[in-house]
Parts: C-alpha cells; structure tokens; sequence
C-alpha cells in the first residue's frame, strides 16, 4: 500500500521531538537560516520568478490558501496556485519582513510559523499568516507544507466577550433579532 506524503510527514512528525516542545537537533547552525529561505521564497513569488520559487519547494508539496477552495498538491498544483496569483497580483506584489517568528527544528524537519505584511499596489497592507513545514535536503530547505490565511481584526475571543452577547461592549441592551419590530417608512 503507498502512502501519501501527507500521512508520512504526520507520522514522521508524530516520532519528533517537535512534538515533545521544540527541542533542536544540535545541527542548527550548520543549516541555512530558515526565516531568511522562506523570505526569500516570498519574495520570489511576489516577484514572478516561477523556477526560484519552484526551487525552493519539495516536489510533493501541499499547499493550503487563504480561500477554502485553495488546496494545491505538487509541482503542478504550486506552478497553479503561483500562475493564478502572479496574474490576480500584476506584478505588484511585495511582501515585507517575516514578524511573529516561530521556528521548531528536528534533525531534517523543521516548522515556521509567522507574520508577513503584503501589499499589492495600491490597495490597502494586509497581514499573512504563514504555518509551514520545511526539509532540509541536498544542502537547501525546501518547503513541503505551507498554510496561509488573513487574519482578523477585533474578532478574537477576548474582543467579541468584552462586547457582550450582542456585540455592543456592554453600552446597553440591544435586542436579539427576534424581538426587533419592524417599521414601516413611507416615502412621497
């Protein structure tokens, strides 16, 4: 029976002291700095540059976007996704620096888990959350999973209790929809 290369990275992970607390191998500063490999993906992929980026990626990638229809296995699927956002981007992309690192390291495996603003053109920066996995292959680090999302703002937990049940920070009672009576405006 052949496994896919996401239930053996679980299990390989699932055998890691990643598990366990983030221990490291030891071997740290004989590898590539991990941050500075996954920037300079970002900023491969902002730029449009297809074969830096598909360099830097394991030939059995998975991939998850910021949309839930956004799931990309494989070169063929990256070279997609990658297709699809350099054309919605128009070259204009710039991704800024990595913020919020959290990086694990076990002997050929490693996860890193951060904050990048992103700008395109124009339009307003936004935040990016990244969670991703990396192998340490052929003296590179290649990436093998990555998770992205846009996170909100005042949507937290803390912020939504301290509005109360409806949404108001406890400035008065609104009612819930049901007891809302509707009103009827006339207009000339």
């Amino acid at each position: 029976m052949r496994r896919s290369a996401d239930s053996t990275t679980c299990a390989v992970l699932a055998s890691t002291p990643l598990i366990r607390g983030c221990d490291t191998d030891g071997g740290r500063s004989e590898k590539p700095d991990l941050a500075a490999n996954a920037k300079a993906l970002l900023d491969a992929y902002a730029k449009g540059d297809k074969p830096a980026v598909m360099a830097l990626i394991d030939p059995n990638i998975r991939l998850y976007g910021s949309d839930v229809a956004e799931i990309y296995s494989g070169r063929e699927g990256a070279g997609k996704m990658f297709d699809m956002d350099t054309r919605l981007w128009g070259g204009a992309a710039h991704f800024g620096d990595l913020r919020a690192i959290s990086e694990c390291r076990s002997g050929d495996l490693a996860t890193l888990f951060f904050d990048v603003p992103l700008r395109v053109a124009s339009r307003p920066e936004r935040v990016v959350r990244f969670a991703t996995l990396w192998r340490y292959s052929d003296g590179a680090w290649r990436l093998i999973q990555s998770a992205n999302m846009v996170p909100t703002v005042g949507q937290s937990a803390e912020a939504l209790l301290e509005k109360g049940p409806y949404g108001d920070a406890g400035l008065g009672r609104r009612q819930p929809l049901s007891e809302v009576q509707v009103l009827k405006v006339e207009t000339d």
